[in-house]
């Protein structure tokens, strides 16, 4: 009996580390809630599969891989496109998740509305007004995009 408890144990550890891997490594699925996503993504919370970059990097590399991934994360860099963004596989119209600016401990869900070097306007409608806050978002975003790798 003991010994069956132990390799139930055992089993349970390697099965904990493995899911642990899958999700710090691979990939993980999250719920999104807030109405910011609206319409791609419920206010009440939708869930997510949320792909990490290396992940999708090795992916890439494999002969089953989709041509559209392997031009997105292609070790291959045209010399004219030297951005920062050169490489990443993000484009415009892409959802992320990144590290919010004013609590780093959350994550927030957005999408990609402008590149490095783009010019993105703001709504004064919409009360962004603040050139403090908007300074600050964008002194954060550099860190944001920074890749672990």
């Amino acid at each position: 009996m003991a010994v069956h408890a132990g390799r139930i144990g055992i089993f349970s550890v390697q099965v904990m580390c493995l899911v642990h891997l899958v999700n710090q490594y691979m990939f993980e699925v999250r719920v999104c809630k807030g109405a910011s996503m609206l319409p791609t993504l419920s206010p009440q919370g939708d869930l997510v599969l949320h792909m990490r970059s290396p992940f999708l990097r090795l992916l890439a590399l494999t002969p089953l891989a989709s041509s559209d991934l392997k031009e997105r994360f292609s070790t291959k860099l045209l010399p004219r496109k030297m951005d920062s963004s050169a490489g990443t596989g993000l484009r415009m119209g892409d959802i992320v998740v990144a590290l919010s600016p004013t609590d780093p401990s959350r994550t927030v869900c957005k999408r990609i509305l402008g590149m490095p070097g783009d010019t993105v306007l703001v709504d004064p409608r919409q009360g962004h007004t603040d050139d403090d806050d908007l300074a600050f978002a964008a002194s954060a975003i550099p860190e944001l995009l920074q890749a672990p790798w």
